[in-house]
């Protein structure tokens, strides 16, 4: 999966894509449910990170954040795996599912 900021919207939402890559790049690897980031361009240009099936935005919002819920109960990245918890920022790989979008914005 690659990630590019979007410069066609606002430029702001542009320089947010660019740390949100090199956010993405600082956590890759220090949560096992992260999707691992393979490279990122010095300034967060682009970014390649495993690629994954997104969950549908279809699905039932609140059976899916009380399963991230009773999921991150006890672990102590608890907070950070549970902001932004829309379903497109999830993913599966090999049938496990992980967060595909974990960069600040």
């Amino acid at each position: 999966m690659v990630k590019i900021p979007n410069l066609l919207v606002q430029y702001d939402h542009f320089l947010y894509g660019l740390l949100a890559n090199l956010q993405e790049k600082n956590m890759s690897g220090k949560h096992k449910d992260l999707a691992k980031v393979f490279y990122c361009s010095r300034f967060g240009i682009f970014l390649i990170m495993e690629k994954a099936e997104v969950v549908s935005n279809d699905i039932d919002i609140g059976e899916f954040c009380d399963s991230l819920t009773d999921k991150y109960r006890d672990d102590k990245l608890k907070e950070f795996m549970w902001s932004d918890w829309k379903p497109s920022n999830w993913g599966y790989i090999r049938g496990k599912l992980v967060k595909i979008d974990y960069g600040d914005k």
